[in-house]
């Protein structure tokens, strides 16, 4: 597998969960992993780290002479 369709597949699973996260702060839903409970502002703290990061696999991935 190429290092461009790794980059993507990675920024299609980042993208989901930032979405998820932001669906959970914005309906006020409870994410349980393990029994543990993500907080409401904790979620949308993560929800802006992954946009960021998938916005840059974005680019990553865009450019021509990368890679």
């Amino acid at each position: 597998m190429s290092k461009k369709l790794t980059l993507k597949i990675a920024k299609f699973i980042v993208f989901i969960a930032c979405l998820i996260h932001l669906l959970n702060f914005l309906l006020g839903g409870a994410i349980s992993v393990y029994n543990y409970v993500i907080p409401k502002y904790f979620s949308l703290v993560i929800s802006v780290l992954l946009a960021f990061v998938g916005y840059n696999l974005h680019k990553l991935t865009k450019r021509s002479s990368g890679l």
